[in-house]
């Protein structure tokens, strides 16, 4: 008998701005990943991020 692995969801995808989870995944230890949750987060902080030299 074959035994199969299981990864417990311990990676989370938060939003940058609102703090948001967007969605969990599958991984061998706690890792946190930042991105934006829908286009009003997005349209939101692009002009923030954006910076004039």
């Amino acid at each position: 008998m074959k035994l199969q692995s299981y990864t417990p969801n311990m990676g989370t995808i938060v939003c940058r701005s609102c703090d948001a989870v967007l969605q969990t995944f599958p991984a061998e230890k706690v890792t946190t990943l930042y991105s934006f949750c829908d286009s009003h987060c997005k349209s939101r902080n692009s002009s923030a991020v954006s910076i004039k030299r």
